[in-house]
């Protein structure tokens, strides 16, 4: 007598479905430790800087029931960027975490990214072989590696929420959907601008009352981000849409009209080599698979639109943050389309290996590029004292005095109510848009009463903070107590 077959639901997974996953997340575990490693030894070598800084003096403000004002800028926490979801890593702080735990989490949030990349696949009807393929991609693609080597952002920490909700929403998971989308979008303001999108790619598969809604949502956090809750806190909006203008005006409305009013130089901003590579990067490090899903490289457009758009230079690179949400979106592009090269001709499998080839090789180049850029190593800092040395000039300051360091030295500073990343508070707070008047700068200035001057190192935003800082310092009546390398302390 026959027995009747088990329905494939209740079938024990073969060894055959059972290896990809696994894979996959031996690779997500490799890679985190990898990143954790590297970014770790960069923070200790002193390479990390004002980003990974500004998180965690606020974190640890909040810990400590202070108020989050974030004084390397001059603002409120909250009115840097929308990201009241950051605020959720308190609890780290109060159970003493510091920049290192910060590092090592951003390592877990981006190597989670592909253990949800192979599910989204799956999701699609992709085998599991072929749903491992845009997962170990991103583990691959030095796009993802760059930022998280390079100190904290808002989208690194928050990328498994994002990729996580669209695999909700693909499940018919609604509230698991908004929770995670809400979350997401609490990271930073431009995060909105991805689920936008999402409305009208849902739209367009078919289900428009769901897409309809998803984007009125969307649009509705982004407009009470920009309009309502960025405004309470700061006027960092003004000073952000004028970097972004850069000499065609003062806000994106500027642009736009300068845009229509000069096409042909618009144009040729536009279609630089640089902003060329960085596409071609985009989807070189997918292996070109994201083109198997076109509509959903529409989530990335936004973001991509003002990195390539935007007069400030590090928007146009790779070797910082800012394409972090377009490599998401294509990601996730690549993980809903690649179920199609089980149907497609031997043509579109050929150039999908080619392009998967061409990624895994692209992975060594671009680890030799982070080595040259991200200087993860102490090989800068050991001609100028090295790591030692700064460590023990450090070890001269007080615990929570008021305290103005330069870039490199404040991620190992930044447990005090008040530090001051150099040429703050004493000049340069037009370069970083701090919202101190005159008069207020002045007064900060006066209370600082420790200073650590680092001379190899070189803000971006300032520049000629190394040449004018020691006369300034000596004016207003500090006096060098120690000096080690490049790196002096000074006291009044």
């Amino acid at each position: 007598m026959k027995t009747r077959e088990a329905p494939a639901l209740l079938r024990r997974p073969s060894l055959r479905t059972r290896i990809p996953p696994i894979v996959v997340w031996g690779a997500a575990i490799g890679y985190a430790c990898l990143a954790a490693y590297f970014s770790v030894r960069r923070h200790e070598a002193f390479r990390s800087g004002f980003d990974l800084a500004n998180f965690d003096q606020v974190l640890w403000l909040l810990a400590n029931f202070h108020e989050p004002l974030d004084t390397q800028t001059g603002r409120i926490f909250w009115g840097e960027h929308f990201s009241p979801t950051i605020a959720l890593l308190t609890p780290l702080y109060v159970l003493g975490a510091g920049p290192i735990a910060l590092l090592v989490f951003q390592a877990l949030t981006m190597a989670l990214v592909a253990p949800l990349l192979y599910a989204l696949a799956r999701a699609y009807r992709a085998g599991p072989w072929l749903s491992a393929v845009p997962a170990l991609l991103w583990l691959l693609s030095p796009l993802t590696l760059i930022p998280n080597v390079n100190d904290v952002h808002h989208v690194p920490l928050a990328a498994p929420l994002l990729v996580g909700s669209i695999l909700a929403l693909e499940r018919d998971r609604l509230v698991v959907f908004a929770l995670l989308a809400l979350l997401a979008s609490g990271a930073k303001e431009d995060v909105s601008l991805v689920y936008l999108v999402l409305g009208f790619v849902v739209a367009l598969e078919g289900r428009r009352r769901l897409g309809a809604a998803i984007a009125a949502a969307a649009l509705g956090v982004f407009l009470f981000a920009v309009a309502v809750f960025l405004p309470i806190f700061s006027d960092s909006s003004a000073w952000f849409a004028d970097r972004f203008a850069g000499d065609r005006g003062e806000s994106i409305s500027d642009v736009v009209v300068w845009m229509a009013s000069h096409p042909l130089a618009a144009l040729g901003d536009l279609l630089t080599l640089q902003n060329l590579a960085v596409c071609a990067a985009l989807v070189l490090t997918t292996g070109g698979i994201c083109l198997l899903a076109p509509r959903w490289m529409l989530l990335g457009v936004p973001v991509l639109a003002h990195n390539l758009l935007s007069a400030y230079g590090p928007q146009h690179g790779v070797q910082d943050h800012y394409q972090v949400p377009i490599a998401l979106a294509f990601a996730m592009a690549g993980a809903v389309g690649v179920h199609r090269l089980a149907v497609t001709g031997p043509r579109v499998r050929i150039l999908a290996a080619a392009g998967v080839t061409f990624a895994v090789v692209l992975f060594s180049v671009g680890v030799s590029f982070v080595d040259r850029k991200s200087e993860w190593s102490a090989d800068r800092t050991v001609l100028t004292g090295g790591a030692v040395a700064r460590r023990e000039m450090i070890a001269l300051i007080p615990e929570d005095v008021p305290l103005a360091a330069s870039t490199r030295l404040t991620p190992h500073l930044a447990h005090r109510r008040e530090l001051y990343t150099l040429p703050l508070p004493f000049f340069g707070g037009e370069a970083l848009g701090v919202d101190w008047s005159q008069a207020e700068m002045e007064r900060r200035a006066a209370g600082v009463r420790w200073v650590i001057v680092d001379t190899n190192d070189v803000p971006l935003e300032n520049p000629r903070t190394r040449e004018l800082i020691g006369p300034v310092l000596e004016r207003l009546g500090f006096r060098r107590v120690a000096r080690q390398g490049t790196v002096s302390v000074h006291v009044r």
